[in-house]
């Protein structure tokens, strides 16, 4: 008799769950969504400093997220239904990886920058275009390792264009001082 009484209630409460691991999976794509489609992916109106801190705030958010998920994934345990959380805490996870390869974006973008103004600010006396040759090779290099993931954001694709213009500059610069 008591087992007649619990399991009624069990698939209520499972159903409940199922409905609130459903709403909780559309709010992590909210968030992916609202993520993806910030500054640091578009490079507009941020600088590096600004950058770095805007990912350390999604990467406080997106830790804090992760123990509601986990909240969420023992529910989904309790309930026999493991698997309905997958899907979430993947796309959260990949969140997470994202932050750590915008991060390496905006470090080689700070780096190719100061490349780039330290170069515009020597003397010609001073200029010595292999070393401008090498260094440019050297960041488009680190440009080229970056993950595959960062390649579509346009922050990844103005640094390319930055760095593709200097190099572009370069024969010019070479012709113009011999």
């Amino acid at each position: 008799q008591t087992a007649l009484r619990i399991v009624p209630q069990t698939q209520h409460f499972a159903g409940e769950t199922a409905e609130l691991i459903d709403a909780y999976a559309v709010k992590i794509e909210g968030i992916d969504a609202a993520f993806r489609q910030s500054p640091v992916f578009t490079g507009v109106s941020l600088d590096h400093e600004e950058a770095v801190q805007q990912l350390g705030n999604f990467e406080k958010n997106f830790t804090d997220e992760m123990q509601v998920l986990e909240q969420n994934a023992h529910l989904c345990n309790v309930f026999e239904f493991p698997d309905k959380i997958t899907p979430a805490r993947d796309q959260l996870v990949e969140m997470q990886n994202m932050v750590d390869r915008m991060r390496n974006v905006w470090d080689v973008s700070e780096d190719i920058r100061c490349f780039v103004t330290d170069a515009k600010a020597l003397l010609w006396r001073e200029l010595d275009i292999e070393s401008l040759e090498d260094g440019s090779k050297s960041r488009t290099k680190k440009l080229g390792a970056l993950h595959k993931s960062v390649k579509w954001c346009d922050a990844f694709k103005n640094t390319g264009k930055v760095l593709k213009d200097f190099i572009n500059t370069i024969p010019l610069i070479a012709m113009l001082r011999s």
